[in-house]
């Protein structure tokens, strides 16, 4: 009896629940002119507390579910409506407190059949499979004002039905102009309905154009105007590397005690001009966002180059990433000299700028366990008077190294930014020094010069994350150790001119087959490789572990 008495207050208060969701509705048309919205504000708070347990102990909330159907095809004998077609529904959770709130959009002039459900919903938030309560409304057309629908809902044991009303069609007067936000548009209405919009959407920048007017020194900007509402969006560009100006001057050569003589020897003067240098080198993930997608043509066959050329790779079992260091940061290395100065050209490209180099690919070969390939041979010339990115020369390469400044101490010291610990002399192959602004050989694993060299078959072999040690006195990281870098300077024979030249470029042969590495690396055997003066060739073909490269563009001042 008690079981009885209780349901029959259940369906009570559902009659209250259906006559406050007839009266507290808040008609309003949004969206497309021609649609009524009823946005719906449910309190079924009496429900809810007389409900709670009456229906099952485990209900913890409760599902309305609203659906509207296209009524066209209808047949009023059949009673039936699994075949008709779907327009739209909603469904809204009813908590505890027994709020809820749903809107649901109908079109004006279309014959529709409203279907209601009334769900419960468990402890563990899993939705009853059947509806508590259902039903659904006659056909209907929908008419621009004075709609009447009626809806029954019942259960096995009861039956309720109730009305709603639709209101007058109101037809949105909306603003011409565009309302922003930082990643979305619309165009609010100007009728006094402060919360409806139409055309609201995210913004579509397409392809982002580069601010570089060619005087940056460290990250530029790039620049995305939104196809629908011309929003422009202005971001950091991340392809634009971190820049160093280096203020130019006239070097007199001289003999340099316990140290090679590097290209700023004695019976020679040396005038260079302002430049900007990289003030890391390239990394993996630079050179990459560059290359990819960039190819060559070599007889009539496209080829792509590889933009992922590295052996330090952390999938390497030989090369290790050590703790602490991004893979991405890494030194790019396994470039030739020719792909170093396509990556210079394809930046400079992306930037806007003047490529620096004319180049004309020979061979190329495929990266052994990639599917890119590498430039092997080309012709390749100089433009001294684009704005674009290059490889440093020889002679911009090691007044950079050695601070900037042929009257400041260090421009005597052995490395960058470091000179030889004490009590040792530069054809060491050990030297402390280096320790704080560089890796080499014997302080690979640990940072700190020790007995074990990574030449020898023990672990630590790999590069470092660019930027780990200390820089030298102009803000520029890595010129002594972590990978050798390539110089524009062909190496014909080794002598470095004497007498007076302005911004020099080395040889001016383009037979030679070697070119000017600089600054030494994780792998090379001695501490002196490491040194500012110590010049090094190597094969413009050449592919290894432990050589990259670092940019630099002419300063142009007006």
């Amino acid at each position: 009896m008690k079981n009885r008495i209780n349901y029959f207050n259940t369906c009570i208060i559902t009659v209250i629940f259906l006559i406050c969701f007839t009266g507290c509705q808040d008609f309003l048309i949004q969206g497309n002119p021609g649609n009524t919205t009823i946005n719906i504000n449910l309190d079924l708070s009496k429900l809810i507390k007389s409900a709670r347990n009456e229906i099952s102990p485990q209900t913890n909330a409760y599902v309305l579910k609203l659906l509207v159907y296209d009524a066209q095809n209808y047949d009023e004998n059949d009673k039936k409506i699994e075949n008709l077609p779907l327009i739209t529904q909603t469904s809204k959770k009813v908590d505890m407190n027994g709020t809820a709130k749903a809107s649901i959009e109908v079109q004006i002039g279309r014959t529709v059949i409203f279907v209601g459900k009334l769900f419960t919903v468990n402890k563990d938030n899993n939705e009853a499979e059947k509806p508590i309560y259902a039903g659904k409304s006659e056909a209907f057309k929908v008419q621009p004002k004075d709609n009447k629908l009626h809806l029954v809902l019942s259960s096995e044991k009861a039956e309720i039905g109730f009305e709603i009303e639709l209101a007058e069609t109101h037809k949105h007067i909306f603003a011409d102009n565009w309302t922003t936000s930082l990643t979305h548009h619309w165009k609010a209405t100007t009728c006094g309905h402060t919360e409806n919009v139409t055309g609201f959407g995210e913004h579509s920048f397409g392809e982002y154009v580069s601010n570089n007017d060619g005087t940056q020194t460290s990250f530029g900007t790039k620049t995305g105007e939104c196809s629908v509402c011309g929003y422009k969006d202005t971001v950091t560009d991340k392809k634009v590397p971190e820049m160093i100006e280096v203020k130019g001057t006239q070097i007199v050569g001289a003999t340099y005690t316990n140290n090679y003589e590097g290209v700023f020897i004695e019976g020679r003067t040396v005038i260079l001009s302002d430049f900007y240098m990289g003030k890391y080198e390239v990394t993996q993930e630079e050179y990459e966002n560059v290359m990819a997608g960039q190819t060559v043509t070599v007889n009539g066959t496209e080829y792509a180059l590889e933009s992922n050329p590295n052996f330090c790779t952390k999938e390497s079992e030989e090369y290790t990433l050590f703790p602490g260091d991004v893979q991405e940061k890494r030194p790019v290395e396994g470039v030739t000299w020719f792909d170093a100065v396509w990556y210079c050209n394809a930046l400079s490209a992306k930037e806007g700028l003047t490529p620096a180099y004319n180049i004309e690919v020979i061979t190329v070969n495929e990266v052994s366990g990639k599917t890119g390939y590498y430039i092997y041979r080309a012709t390749v010339t100089l433009n001294k008077e684009a704005n674009g990115y290059r490889l440093p020369t020889e002679a911009e390469w090691e007044y950079a190294a050695r601070g900037g400044d042929p009257t400041k101490p260090d421009w005597n010291y052995t490395f960058s930014g470091a000179d030889k610990a004490e009590e040792t002399n530069y054809t060491d192959d050990k030297n402390s020094g280096l320790d704080n602004v560089g890796w080499y050989c014997y302080n690979n694993i640990t940072g700190e010069t020790g007995d074990s060299s990574v030449t020898s078959e023990v672990s630590g072999k790999g590069t470092h994350q660019v930027g780990k040690k200390s820089a030298n006195r102009l803000g520029i990281y890595d010129m002594s150790g972590n990978v050798f870098e390539w110089c524009y300077d062909y190496y014909d024979g080794g002598d470095v001119n004497t007498g007076l030249e302005s911004d020099p470029t080395g040889s001016a042969s383009t037979s030679a087959l070697n070119n000017i590495t600089r600054g030494g690396s994780w792998y090379n055997g001695v501490a002196s490789n490491a040194s500012v003066s110590k010049r090094w060739p190597c094969s413009l073909g050449g592919r290894f572990h432990d050589l990259g490269f670092r940019v630099v563009r002419s300063c142009y001042k007006d």
